[in-house]
């Protein structure tokens, strides 16, 4: 799984709603073993967060405010979509996310 593609999950919270619960329910079905997976919760962890955790996928908590984020929540967010890119290979700019696979 070294090569494997990496996957950034984004979510507006871990509670027990319907998204939430497909996404874990996808995690937790063998998604997780083919691919590097990343939950960024916009909010919360939720009930899902210390689940997807018990699976070994890694959770990332921005703890964003319902309605309008503040500046420091957006940079927040800026900045692990630009670590992941960084880290997948992908570029952000122009409003595009542009992804290529991991080369040895």
């Amino acid at each position: 799984m070294s090569h494997a593609l990496r996957v950034m999950h984004i979510i507006t919270a871990q509670e027990t709603g319907g998204a939430e619960r497909a996404l874990f329910n996808l995690l937790s079905g063998g998604l997780r073993e083919r691919f590097h997976n990343l939950v960024l919760s916009l909010s919360d962890e939720g009930v899902f967060g210390p689940r997807l955790r018990e699976l070994g996928v890694p959770v990332v908590r921005l703890r964003m405010r319902r309605g309008w984020p503040s500046p420091a929540a957006v940079f927040r967010l800026y900045r692990q979509v630009r670590e992941h890119l960084r880290t997948v290979g992908g570029r952000l700019g122009n409003n595009e996310f542009v992804f290529r696979r991991n080369r040895p």
